[in-house]
């Protein structure tokens, strides 16, 4: 993908490492589950407390990680390899062992629903037109075991390709200044998974104490009282504080990404305060300003350097919730107030230029520097 034109003869989504993360997911908490009961178990059944034979807790430990390799298999098993192989003309699924192609033109809409049952999972899939059906009956493809982050890409790589198949891609004018001036689209986000995190660690000091009351009282045995407020410590306050110091760190790089200056010279480009030279840039990626959002999506600017490493991630505000295409799936918030005023106008107050321009205007340049421009990541 590193052409010039936005265009890309083919383009490949797949749920890669998904059995892999499958399988560390279910024995990471089986594991610990598991050995919380069996713990507890032969705690509360007999007078020796923590002294007991080693046979006994050799047994109390295998019997957890034996359960939680067994789910782990088991879901890595029945996890599904997915990939999607999308050209101008076609989608190309693969799904296990189960293999279609389909017309990109007749790529209606997506579904993304809870499945109903006692074991409910999201599910999200494609939809095309049947050719088989005269009263415009639909095929529905599931997309098992993907990443919300995944599926959103999908959808837009094929509602980019349709547009290009259809003709229906925009041209936009280019902004003309030297300097974009951006704005500030969110702030120290997830403060209410902050105060939960706060609270899981609040909750855990206070079920310790009540537990530790209880074990004063004779209500549980000492050794039984010990060893669950140990794994009360464990499971909520070590986990809150890792997750107040991973919340916080990914705040802080959300909000450092925003994409609030950037100037334009002769033989680079400065994004905030960092400096790029053309030279050094391999490709730049830019989310299509025909794609509105799914569920809170942002734009991003992504630059790949011939250097290597992770692309450099800057984010210029949020997808518009209007203009959605027909048929695609897009849920209807327009009675949400937080979402209503998300149109471009409303998106661009305090910018240079809205986004289609400054998106014009770094393609132009990319295509006078020799740079790679797509919209596809």
């Amino acid at each position: 993908m590193n052409d010039i034109d936005v265009t890309s003869e083919k383009v490949v989504f797949e749920n890669r490492d998904a059995k892999k993360r499958g399988f560390l997911m279910n024995f990471c908490i089986a594991t610990p589950v598991f050995l919380m009961f069996t713990i507890s178990g032969i705690l509360e059944k007999s007078d020796n407390g923590f002294n007991q034979p080693v046979g006994i807790w050799i047994v109390a430990i295998a019997i957890p990680v034996i359960i939680g390799l067994i789910l782990g298999i088991r879901r890595a098993f029945i996890t599904k390899d997915v990939r999607i192989e999308i050209t101008d003309e076609e989608v190309d699924v693969t799904v296990g062992s189960a293999h279609g192609t389909y017309p990109i033109a007749d790529f209606t809409r997506y579904l993304k629903c809870t499945s109903s049952g006692s074991k409910a999972r999201m599910k999200r899939e494609l939809c095309f037109r049947d050719p088989e059906d005269e009263e415009e009956g639909e095929l529905f493809i599931n997309l098992p075991d993907i990443s919300e982050s995944l599926f959103r890409d999908i959808i837009d790589a094929i509602c980019v390709k349709r547009n290009i198949a259809s003709g229906k891609t925009g041209e936009y004018v280019p902004f003309e200044g030297d300097t974009y001036k951006g704005k500030t689209f969110f702030e120290s986000e997830g403060s209410s998974t902050k105060m939960a995190l706060l609270l899981c660690v609040g909750g855990g000091i206070f079920c310790m104490a009540v537990l530790a009351l209880m074990t004063y009282l004779k209500v549980f045995k000492p050794a039984l009282g010990i060893f669950m407020c140990i794994m009360v410590g464990l499971y909520m306050i070590v986990g809150g504080i890792v997750g107040l110091v991973y919340v916080g760190r990914h705040n802080r790089k959300l909000d450092e990404s925003q994409l609030l200056h950037l100037s334009f010279h002769d033989a680079f480009l400065k994004i905030n305060e960092d400096t790029h030279n053309y030279s050094e840039i391999d490709t730049i990626f830019m989310t299509d300003p025909s794609l509105p959002e799914i569920s809170d999506d942002t734009r991003d600017l992504r630059l790949t350097l011939k250097s290597g490493g992770k692309p450099v991630r800057y984010i210029v505000g949020y997808r518009p919730d209007t203009g959605k295409p027909e048929k695609t799936g897009y849920e209807d918030n327009s009675d949400d107030p937080q979402t209503e005023e998300k149109t471009e106008e409303s998106l661009a107050e305090g910018c240079s230029c809205e986004y289609a321009a400054l998106f014009a205007r770094i393609r132009k340049e990319c295509e006078a520097k020799g740079v790679g421009f797509t919209v596809f990541k």
